[in-house]
């Protein structure tokens, strides 16, 4: 189909430009480009996306449909949420399951990652370091976790050894490269190397955060590291001083005086 058959197939006011980008489908013909006033008759005709254009516009506006619904969207919800024809799609893309690797490709790449680890003054303190690291962590995590499990599934059902798992197990390294980097100023205080003390960071926040299990919840990077720095269980002091103070709380503190306690008798 050539250029010109495509554009008189599309629907009313759409230009082949994803929503999700900022520019509305009628934006063309609504004066605010300089395509001239509504009452003009005669509008300037908005060439067609070239092919890598398209692509793009189309992974662009199908990461988020994939966030909020998982895998089982329709090339009829990408395509309203593009603003193009839903044969446009194919003409991109062979089948729907390529632009759905393609979009989870896209948005679980490491570069913008590994430049905000590799942001983190390597000057600040140990624990300062790696709460900020485990943090970019989170957020990513909190942001595109449910990409990470539909490429869990997507890499169960093409095998670990398929281009697409090869791929994300080198993001995964790449993340992991760069996580290490955060603990390697203070390599000779760790008992494992950066690069092991590392993976126990992902490890922790996968686990902690319940992607894996399907039992998502929010966790403070700061809890995170200290469980990590500290381990589980409290110092016999620290521990010694919390139970004094329930104790406390519970045996020697006037009722009256208790938090959610009137001051004022109850009888």
């Amino acid at each position: 189909m050539t250029p010109a058959r495509e554009s008189q197939n599309r629907p009313s006011g759409s230009i082949g430009v994803p929503v999700v980008s900022g520019l509305r489908p009628d934006a063309a013909t609504s004066g605010e480009f300089g395509a001239g006033s509504p009452a003009d008759s005669t509008r300037r005709r908005v060439a067609p996306l070239a092919p890598d254009d398209r692509r793009a516009a189309l992974v662009e506006a199908t990461v988020p449909l994939l966030i909020e619904n998982g895998s089982a969207i329709s090339t009829r919800q990408i395509a309203q949420a593009a603003g193009v024809a839903e044969g446009t799609i194919f003409r991109v893309f062979p089948d729907k399951n390529s632009l759905i690797l393609a979009a989870i490709r896209s948005a679980l790449d490491p570069e913008k990652g590994e430049r905000a680890l590799s942001a983190i003054p390597a000057d600040l303190e140990l624990r300062e370091r790696v709460t900020r690291a485990a943090a970019i962590m989170v957020e990513g995590l909190t942001r595109f976790g449910r990409l990470h499990m539909i490429a869990r599934e997507l890499i169960i059902d093409l095998g670990p050894a398929s281009d697409f798992g090869a791929e994300m197990q080198k993001n995964n390294l790449r993340i992991q490269d760069a996580l290490a980097s955060v603990f390697e100023p203070d390599a000779d205080r760790l008992r494992l190397s950066p690069s092991n003390a590392a993976r126990l960071l992902m490890l922790n926040i996968v686990g902690m955060s319940g992607f894996a299990f399907g039992d998502v919840q929010q966790i403070d990077p700061a809890a995170v590291v200290a469980i990590l720095f500290d381990g589980l269980v409290l110092p016999p002091s620290d521990a010694a001083s919390v139970s004094e103070a329930s104790a406390t709380t519970d045996d020697s503190t006037p009722e009256s005086s208790r938090p959610g306690r009137s001051k004022e008798s109850t009888c």
